[in-house]
């Protein structure tokens, strides 16, 4: 289970910053790290970055160019 909570440090324990479902007196492993300075992308904007790719680079994304592995291709045609 992977989790990402923004959370405080009061002086003494961290404290979430928000509701959490975790099971109770289950060991946890953390990576604490500070916030990006600009919050996550929404979906929305990941829409909008994608439909823009799309539109200036049409043939491109159809035909899956620029992807590992031959990722968008139709099923059975090799990459290359």
């Amino acid at each position: 289970m992977s989790v990402t909570i923004q959370a405080h440090f009061d002086g003494k324990v961290i404290v979430p910053d928000e509701p959490v479902r975790l099971p109770v007196d289950r060991p946890l492993k953390l990576w604490l790290g500070e916030p990006d300075a600009r919050p996550a992308a929404t979906l929305d904007e990941w829409q909008q970055a994608l439909d823009s790719l799309m539109a200036r680079h049409p043939r491109r994304v159809a035909a899956g160019l620029g992807q590992p592995d031959g990722a968008g291709r139709p099923r059975g045609q090799p990459p290359g």
